[in-house]
């Protein structure tokens, strides 16, 4: 591990500090947390990419959506995408995982703890915000055009 890896994870372990926020170090680059939202709780995990001088953190949301539903889920998340101005939602079509991913390159610059909450709000704000959406589209509830009017969009 070089020396970005520990700047980029010490200041993202500033950020968990600075927010109270319970956290553990998973591995050499993962920090891992729960952030317990007003729809849900739900994983929230810091890699910093030392190779690239990156820094992402994900969302992730409980579940999984079920094959006959993640097409709709993947025009759904499109739709909120579009517009997005940090972030986005992915969804894995092999095992139906949907996640809200933010992430930041600092190569040549200097990762702040001011960044890394940008970073970790944006995730929280938006899995807690569209999750019940996703779930129902993902459920079949809904379809994509329903969730977008329920979430004004």
């Amino acid at each position: 591990m070089d020396e970005g890896t520990d700047m980029l994870q010490d200041v993202a372990l500033e950020f968990f500090a600075a927010a109270q926020w319970a956290h553990e170090v998973d591995d050499a680059s993962t920090i891992r947390a729960f952030h317990e939202g007003e729809t849900l709780t739900f994983p929230v995990y810091v890699q910093a990419h030392d190779d690239h001088q990156q820094l992402v953190v994900y969302g992730v949301l409980p579940g999984s959506v079920d094959p006959e539903h993640r097409l709709d889920v993947g025009a759904f998340l499109a739709a909120l995408n579009y517009g997005l101005s940090i972030g986005n939602f992915e969804l894995d079509l092999d095992d139906g995982e949907v996640r809200f991913r933010s992430g930041i390159d600092v190569e040549g610059g200097e990762l702040t703890v001011a960044m890394v909450r940008s970073l970790a709000a944006s995730c929280v704000v938006n899995v807690d915000l569209y999750a019940p959406a996703i779930a129902a589209v993902g459920t079949g509830a809904m379809s994509p055009a329903e969730a977008l009017d329920d979430v004004g969009r």
